[in-house]
């Protein structure tokens, strides 16, 4: 550690070992203010318990005392502004001798402005402080100046007319004094201000100078307006210190603007990235204010170039304009500058946000991919495919949502369907995929389609087991018919006898020879003529036309034979009670036989089917209970369990052939549709017709996907037996002589190499297209969805770009 030479108080040298002569100073100043009397002894580091106690000293070879203290260096106040004024007189005349007189008795006087010093003693507190010296010497300290220790703490700097001079560049016998030599001593207001000095620029260098470089950079970098807003800055700080601290404004304001100089100088790169940064946020607001102005808005590449170009010239040259104070070169230099950064801004920004939002895309990309567990090269392969067929993910959504939970991407278009018979036409763990997935899911189809019609048209039934069940009611209802002849009175068939016989006279042909049958039936058997009052007679009489007329065509027949039963019936209504209620019960089981009969012809084609009106109208009147039956009438119900019957069938003779059936179904129209929408509601037939579709597309997927790629297959086959390059030499020889074998058979050696390294890379991107094309997973879309509505360029990175090149070139100008 090196050692210094100082003067005492007492006119003796005293050796001081620091770091540096300033804090030699501040050491030998600390330990010249202990309240003990002067004692000659040479002192090493920073040890107060080691320093030897002095007394306040001064000199008494007439020259400027090094330390004082107390009422010795007392001076009068009008005395010290008299020497300043006539010290300035003096300079003004040009009377040199004069002038450093009168400097010199200044200078003795400073020190004894104020009795005690508080602005000293605070700046010589706040040094043994820094050189963490103990709380008892400070307080030490402080007393023997005659002082408080809250008159310290409570005191603020004050500031007069000498301040001015109380550096050597700044008094007005600058001129006349003799700057100290190299070899000479400092005085103790000299080494104030080298430890001043020295504190400030420690402070400039440190986290405060950055900060503040930092920031009075950023205000400055602002272009036209950066001068004005630091200048605003410097002014409130000037304003804000001459309240607190005291002093003029214009001495605050000069300080403000040395302490922005000396930040901005300790820290260079701080200032130029602060200044840069202005640049850019003042930049920003102006594009985004106008964007067309700057280039940034629509238009074409060629306009928007012109437009930037003709924005970054206004706005150089108005800032250099306005830092150079109007000078031409540097303003034309400004605009330079602008128009060149102008002319790049669009072309780089777009540029850069191209980069950037590509970098940006692949990161989402791999994360969507990654979620779906797939790759983003099997994302970007199936959207060019999608695209090619003019699919995005949301239609690709909506076509798998149509087809139901079976559905494959490869149902979906014929882009896809090729892509995934490529693959099952090439060897590897893609073509097992896509063949395995196909397979399982056509034998469950079968399965699917019975779960569906179970679903939509209630189970399944067999047409004769439920007419059985019908006949054994209708045979129920005998006891019935029993019960009620109990009580049965005899019959007046009188009336209806006369009305056939006169119908016998009349008819002719089988109407007459129905009629004559009917009346021979009311005698009694065996006695022609005599009629039967017997109930029960005229009840079999009435069943035996039932049956003649079920088998009847003749409408003339069948007219007659209504008549006559309609005759019996009322007839049999008025003699046995309760039998129109048996009746009703027999007519309605009969009638749902029919029905069901009915049911089982509604899906033809063929002439006796009945149109969707007709059987719409027939379903209605159908429901309408008949005679005394009470509630609706089963026969709907009857009807749909033979239409039920019909599909069961249908489906059992073309179970494995989905397009038969859907064109037995389905047919061409849409009858069938409007038939089984009548007996089983909307709702149930569209769910079967399109689940039925569904198994269609399915059916067609399979036959393309597979048929393609036997085609395919069985083609390399024949081509892997044919032989491979056994001409190749002679081939070379014939178009290069024998020189150019050696170059063919390194080229042809070369591609094997290089397919033999990508069959690896293809192998792995068609076994993970493989298992995206047939997969049931939907998570796929929300990939490609995330990948469709990631934009092609970063705006934002564009007018970042655009702000950086009109900012940075606005700083070579300055």
């Amino acid at each position: 550690m090196p050692t210094f030479e100082i003067m005492g108080p007492d006119g003796r040298k005293h050796l001081v070992q620091a770091e540096s002569q300033p804090k030699a100073l501040a050491q030998f100043h600390n330990l010249a203010q202990q309240p003990a009397a002067p004692q000659s002894q040479q002192t090493s580091g920073n040890s107060w318990e080691s320093a030897p106690p002095m007394e306040a000293p001064r000199r008494d070879d007439g020259g400027a005392d090094i330390f004082a203290s107390g009422a010795q260096q007392a001076q009068q106040p009008e005395r010290m502004k008299q020497l300043e004024t006539a010290l300035i007189n003096a300079d003004q005349a040009g009377d040199t001798d004069a002038a450093k007189v009168l400097a010199a008795e200044i200078q003795k006087g400073r020190s004894a402005q104020s009795s005690p010093d508080l602005d000293k003693i605070k700046r010589n507190v706040t040094k043994m402080a820094g050189m963490n010296a103990p709380v008892e010497d400070i307080d030490g300290y402080i007393a023997s100046e005659g002082v408080t220790v809250d008159a310290v703490r409570n005191h603020k700097p004050s500031a007069g007319p000498w301040t001015k001079y109380q550096q050597f560049e700044t008094g007005p016998w600058t001129k006349f004094q003799q700057p100290p030599s190299p070899n000479s001593h400092p005085s103790f207001e000299e080494g104030q201000a080298l430890l001043a000095a020295e504190d400030q620029q420690q402070r400039m260098e440190g986290a405060s100078g950055g900060i503040g470089a930092t920031l009075t950079g950023f205000a400055d970098g602002v272009p036209v307006a950066g001068p004005a807003l630091l200048g605003a800055g410097q002014r409130g700080a000037a304003i804000a210190s001459t309240i607190i601290n005291g002093g003029t404004y214009d001495e605050n304001l000069k300080l403000a603007q040395g302490l922005t100089q000396d930040a901005q100088d300790a820290h260079p790169w701080l200032t130029t990235g602060a200044n840069v940064a202005g640049a850019v946020a003042g930049t920003a607001p102006l594009i985004a204010a106008a964007p067309a102005a700057f280039g940034a808005g629509g238009g074409g590449m060629a306009a928007r170039t012109v437009a930037s170009g003709l924005s970054g010239t206004a706005l150089g040259g108005s800032d250099a304009a306005v830092r150079s104070g109007g000078d031409i070169e540097k303003t034309a230099m400004g605009a330079g500058f602008g128009l060149a950064s102008g002319l790049a801004g669009p072309t780089a920004g777009r540029l850069i946000g191209l980069g950037a939002q590509k970098f940006r895309n692949a990161f989402i990309n791999r994360s969507a991919a990654a979620s779906a567990g797939t790759t983003p090269k099997v994302v970007r392969g199936l959207a060019d495919l999608a695209a090619r067929d003019g699919l995005d993910a949301n239609a690709m959504r909506s076509a798998l949502d149509d087809l139901g939970p079976e559905a494959m991407l490869m149902d979906i278009s014929p882009g896809l369907q090729g892509r995934a018979g490529g693959i099952a036409a090439t060897p590897g763990r893609g073509q097992a995929v896509i063949r395995e997935a196909l397979a399982e899911r056509q034998a469950g189809a079968n399965a699917r389609i019975g779960q569906v019609v179970d679903e939509t048209l209630g189970p399944n039934v067999v047409p004769s087991q439920v007419e059985a069940g019908i006949k054994g009611n209708q045979r129920n209802l005998g006891t019935l018919y029993d019960e009620a002849f109990r009580g049965a009175k005899a019959v007046d068939t009188r009336p209806i006898a006369e009305g056939l016989e006169a119908q016998a006279v009349n008819l002719r042909g089988d109407a007459q020879t129905a009629v004559q049958r009917v009346r021979s039936m009311l005698d009694i058997d065996g006695a022609p003529g005599n009629l039967d009052p017997n109930p029960g007679t005229l009840f079999q009489t009435r069943q035996a036309i039932d049956g003649m007329m079920s088998s009847e065509a003749n409408p003339q027949v069948i007219r007659a034979l209504k008549t006559a039963r309609a005759q019996i019936d009322d007839e049999l209504a008025r003699t046995v009670p309760n039998l129109k209620a048996v009746d009703a019960s027999y007519a309605e089981l009969a009638r749902q036989r029919e029905a069901l009969a009915r049911g089982q012809t509604v899906l033809d084609s063929k002439r006796t089917s009945p149109r969707p009106s007709e059987l719409a109208a027939e379903v209605l009147a159908g429901a309408e209970p008949q005679g005394l039956q009470i509630g609706p009438s089963a026969v709907p119900f009857r009807m749909s369990q033979g239409a039920r019957a019909e599909v069961d069938r249908i489906l059992g003779n073309n179970a494995n052939d989905i397009s038969a059936l859907n064109k037995l179904i389905k047919t061409e129209g849409d009858w069938n549709r409007s038939r089984l929408a009548t007996l089983f509601g909307e709702e149930k037939a569209g769910k079967l017709f399109k689940a039925l579709e569904a198994e269609r597309v399915f059916a067609d997927t399979n036959s393309t996907v597979t048929r393609n790629s036997e085609t395919a297959r069985r083609a390399l086959a024949a081509g892997e037996g044919q032989a491979a390059d056994t001409d190749l030499i002679r081939q070379a020889a014939a178009v290069g002589g024998l020189t150019a074998v050696p170059r063919a058979m390194a080229i042809k050696a070369g591609d094997r190499i290089f397919n033999a390294l990508m069959s690896g890379r293809k192998e792995a991107l068609e076994s993970g297209m493989s298992e995206v094309l047939s997969s049931r997973n939907r998570a796929i879309l929300e990939a490609l969805r995330t990948r469709e509505a990631l934009p092609a360029t970063n705006r934002r990175a564009e007018a970042i770009t655009r702000a950086l090149l009109t900012g940075t070139s606005l700083l070579p100008a300055r």
